[in-house]
């Protein structure tokens, strides 16, 4: 599953909920490290004006200690 979403955001990347899918995904499956790397990725391809939700997600994880 989350190949198959990383392949989707390659070639269509200005997609903010893909980008909170897949970091979600990864930080259930993964680590924290890679749900923020995801969710860098995405904020540099979706732009400003939709990066808000993506943002919020990354400050939260970086402050959050316990995950």
């Amino acid at each position: 599953m989350i190949a198959r979403l990383e392949e989707k955001l390659e070639s269509t990347p200005d997609d903010p909920a893909g980008w909170m899918m897949l970091a979600r995904s990864k930080l259930a499956t993964e680590s924290k490290e890679a749900a923020i790397d995801a969710l860098q990725r995405g904020i540099g391809h979706v732009g400003t004006e939709k990066a808000g939700e993506l943002q919020a997600f990354l400050d939260n994880l970086l402050s959050n200690t316990d995950l």
